[in-house]
């Protein structure tokens, strides 16, 4: 399950997080992965003096926070495509950058976690938001 506890914290953001990780894991994974794409925003929102976001700092986040090797086949510009994509048109971007599509996999079928097939990226859509959450959480 969530790998924090968001009842011990005071920011907002704790909460979100469990809202992400308990949508996926109820089967809401395309409002679970929208929120989760929108997460480099609002963490950058958070910790900007202005309280905004942009492009080019969603994509920094994604270089400084997603190293852990659990998103290697996507880079910041994938992210940002697929965040622009799900949250203005209800799909997921024009993806032309390091991938073409993505496919999520949903719980009860393949599993997959960062795994990349000619030009698709393939990834289970709870452990995406789980990831996600955490790295946001870190």
């Amino acid at each position: 399950m969530n790998s924090f506890a968001p009842q011990q914290h005071s920011s907002p953001l704790y909460e979100l997080l469990n809202q992400i990780n308990v949508a996926a894991e109820s089967k809401l994974h395309l409002l679970a992965v929208s929120m989760a794409v929108a997460l480099p925003d609002i963490c950058v929102s958070l910790a900007s003096p202005d309280g905004r976001s942009n492009g080019e700092k969603y994509k920094q986040w994604c270089s400084d926070n997603l190293k852990n090797g659990k998103f290697s086949f996507v880079t910041g510009d994938d992210l940002w495509s697929m965040r622009c994509g799900v949250l203005h048109n209800g799909r997921f971007g024009d993806l032309k950058h390091n991938v073409v599509r993505v496919i999520f996999t949903l719980p009860g079928g393949p599993s997959f976690t960062n795994c990349q097939a000619n030009d698709a990226y393939l990834y289970g859509a709870v452990e995406f938001c789980r990831n996600m959450c955490d790295a946001a959480y870190a």
